[in-house]
């Protein structure tokens, strides 16, 4: 089957490629596949290729799309060959022959466009003589309303004439309104000030006992603080005494928490430095050593000579 591509007119850069095809399929004819396989068209349909055991071959994956890029790189120009090997190569955006094969596939994309661009130009030419047609009809109609208009903005014109001659009657009556509403409020305004007068007077006399009251209070508050500063230093003094004994309790409760084996002091360095928290270096020593030591302990040692390696 592969004669067919002999009897084209390739040149020495397309027999390369047809060559490596050729060896492709030969090697796919000589073996019995047993795992997954693809069945390929060794001619293939588009260029007159039967489904006949001799034109058909079982490929790898990775061997079916090989063979169809080797059968664009010998026929370049052949859109059914671009278009399919495209569609194998959807999946491989990484990969620089999909790259190769979208360039291929534009410019074959762009060959089908250009005659479909020059019936898009003639529908669109055709749309706009339609559309110069009804401007021509759309300005007959916009003339015919505005010599409508004319003759009704007369009228109009009149009847605003009529209603500003009655307003002008209603802002006289307004105006004269308005004058005997002002006169009211100015009596209203001398009872008021006269009202407000007499309240100032009688809140003066209330402020003065209100000053008294707040002395008296701030009297009664000040024997009070005396009185509590007392409380408070006898409360200090007793609770002085109790912090003492408090403070020896603690050091008895420091000295028997932190008793542990000598031996075991470096074993819960070494286990701390390897990165085990306390409640782990406790469960080691007791599953390992066969011993209880507090968690209070550990945590005491650790961060004791984790401060003196600081200072050092």
């Amino acid at each position: 089957m592969l004669d067919y591509f002999l009897n084209l007119n390739l040149s020495l850069n397309q027999q390369k490629w047809l060559s490596h095809y050729q060896k492709l399929c030969e090697r796919g004819l000589q073996r019995k596949l047993e795992t997954y396989k693809e069945r390929h068209h060794i001619v293939p349909r588009c260029l007159g290729g039967i489904d006949d055991l001799n034109n058909l071959v079982d490929l790898t994956p990775e061997e079916h799309y090989v063979a169809h890029q080797l059968l664009v790189k010998i026929l370049p120009t052949n859109a059914d060959l671009i278009f399919a090997a495209h569609l194998m190569g959807a999946s491989r955006k990484g990969n620089k022959t999909y790259g190769w094969l979208r360039k291929q596939f534009s410019l074959v994309q762009s060959e089908k466009m250009k005659g479909r661009t020059k019936e898009n130009n003639e529908s669109v030419r055709k749309r706009a003589e339609k559309i110069r047609g009804r401007t021509k009809e759309t300005n007959k109609g916009v003339a015919k309303m505005a010599a409508t208009l004319k003759g009704r903005t007369k009228f109009n014109n009149k009847g605003y004439a009529l209603i500003s001659e009655l307003q002008k009657g209603r802002t006289k009556e307004n105006h004269n309104g308005t004058r005997r509403q002002a006169e009211k409020m100015k009596g209203r305004t001398k009872e008021t000030n006269s009202g407000t007068a007499k309240m100032a007077v009688t809140l003066r006399g209330r402020t003065k006992e209100n000053h008294q009251g707040v002395a008296a209070q701030a009297e009664k508050i000040r024997g009070r603080r005396k009185e509590t500063d007392i409380g408070v230093a006898k409360m200090a003094a007793a609770l002085t005494g109790r912090t003492k004994e408090t403070h020896n309790g603690i050091a008895k409760q420091s000295e028997k928490v932190t008793k542990f084996p000598l031996e075991l002091k470096p074993v819960i360095l070494q286990l701390f430095e390897n990165g085990l928290n306390f409640s782990q270096i406790k469960n080691w020593i007791k599953e390992h050593k066969n011993i209880e030591i507090k968690y209070h302990a550990i945590y005491h040692l650790c961060l004791t000579e984790k401060k003196k390696a600081s200072v050092r």
